[in-house]
């Protein structure tokens, strides 16, 4: 019996990109018009063949790899709950609220420098007192908890 991709797909239960990758070296039935038939006899075993080496599938290979995918789940599992992984959301809220502490310390700067310039009468004071804000700042930044 000839059939088409989609008849293949709805017959095995598989999407039609699967089948149309399975079935790529298999020459093509008589088919109508545009539509690419396969010959059923053909085309079956080969979508059945799944492995990689053209061969049925190895239950015990295939529970090998589920066990392993298991475990390797467990293990990230464990790892979370023992805190040596961080949540996602947890680091982004804490780089967050970093960078906008940062940012409101930067956006003070302007305003202390230009009032304590007012005040002074030289450079040197100019730098002094620029310099005592900024370390502030930077002190203000240092001594903010762990997130």
């Amino acid at each position: 019996m000839k059939a088409n991709i989609t008849d293949l797909a709805d017959m095995c239960g598989m999407h039609r990109e699967t089948v149309r990758k399975r079935l790529r070296d298999l020459p093509k039935a008589e088919g109508n018009g545009r539509e690419v038939c396969y010959d059923s006899v053909e085309a079956l075993p080969r979508l059945y063949r799944v492995n990689g080496h053209g061969g049925p599938l190895d239950l015990s290979e295939e529970r090998a790899k589920l066990a392993k995918s298991q475990t390797e789940r467990v293990s990230l599992d464990v790892q979370r709950l023992q805190a040596e992984l961080l949540d996602t959301d947890d680091v982004r809220r804490a780089w967050s609220d970093l960078v906008e502490r940062f940012e409101h310390e930067c956006a003070v700067l302007p305003a202390a420098m230009a009032h304590a310039a007012m005040g002074a009468t030289t450079v040197r004071e100019i730098e002094e007192s620029t310099r005592k804000i900024v370390d502030a700042a930077l002190t203000r930044l240092s001594e903010l908890k762990e997130l």
